[in-house]
């Protein structure tokens, strides 16, 4: 599973919770940068601040450095700004908002957190997210910082063992599950898309089609000839309008590139593993 934690901070605080929570569960960090932000010092950062969220600006952001869309859980974290999240968080929330993902949601805040995170779920909720948790710090820089550390730290494996155990399957399960090894005949890629191609591939009884999403990783010439791994007894679904009849296993490396998974050895086409 790949953990992200995303979080915007002007005065340290919410970058103080989630780097803990990312070292503590392995995570990649993104950090929210407007291209213009707020002075951290006087007392109009808190005005102009509150302005921006009664206002629902929506600040630009930096490019960022990681793709939200490749993750499969997020911890998102913000400050709390006029009893609200912050304008970083409200342009993420607009321009970027997670589909279909597992979230975890916090904020720091001087000591009234208002509907903050509440009104993060709401937004989160609507677009088929599933939130596993919430929790709110005060002043983690300031006050009690070592007990709020370790509350951020079980919080934050807290999240990781409600997954484990929600994603534990028994053995007859496993079993359903039809590993095959094919051979790639020809592949092309998918027009419009820099990331889908199309696999034919031989599964010793029969010819398939496989859309995998390994474009950026393998030209399609290269991948021809080559002994793959597939899950073979899915149901068909299509993507950009072609059927899928299969899903070709692979890992990612570290600049979250396809790996395709092949046999250490020749064996026949079809072969099942186990």
């Amino acid at each position: 599973m790949k953990k992200l934690v995303i979080y915007y901070s002007l005065s340290g605080n919410t970058k103080l919770i989630a780097t803990n929570i990312a070292e503590t569960i392995g995570a990649d960090l993104l950090e929210l940068k407007p291209t213009e932000d707020l002075i951290d010092s006087g007392l109009m950062k808190y005005v102009w601040g509150g302005k921006q969220v009664v206002r629902k600006f929506e600040p630009e952001l930096l490019p960022f450095a990681k793709d939200p869309k490749n993750y499969d859980l997020i911890f998102l974290g913000t400050p709390v700004w006029a009893f609200n999240f912050s304008p970083a968080i409200n342009t993420f929330l607009a321009q970027h908002l997670p589909a279909k993902k597992q979230l975890a949601l916090f904020c720091c805040h001087g000591g009234i957190k208002g509907k903050t995170l509440e009104n993060m779920e709401e937004l989160l909720l609507k677009s088929g997210n599933t939130i596993l948790g919430k929790a709110n710090f005060i002043e983690p820089l300031k006050i009690k910082s070592i007990e709020q550390i370790q509350k951020v730290k079980e919080w934050a494996q807290k999240i990781i063992k409600q997954i484990d155990m929600s994603e534990t399957i028994n053995f007859d399960d496993f079993k359903k599950v039809e590993l095959r090894v094919a051979k790639i005949i020809n592949a092309e890629r998918v027009e419009k898309s820099d990331k889908l191609v199309k696999l034919e591939v031989d599964l010793g009884s029969e010819k398939r089609q496989v859309v995998a999403g390994i474009g950026k990783a393998y030209a399609p010439e290269s991948l021809i000839g080559k002994a793959i791994v597939v899950v073979a007894n899915l149901e068909p679904r299509k993507l950009m309008g072609l059927e899928s009849q299969g899903v070709v296993l692979a890992a990612h490396d570290e600049n979250d590139l396809p790996v395709i998974l092949v046999p250490d050895k020749d064996v026949p086409s079809g072969s099942s593993i186990s």
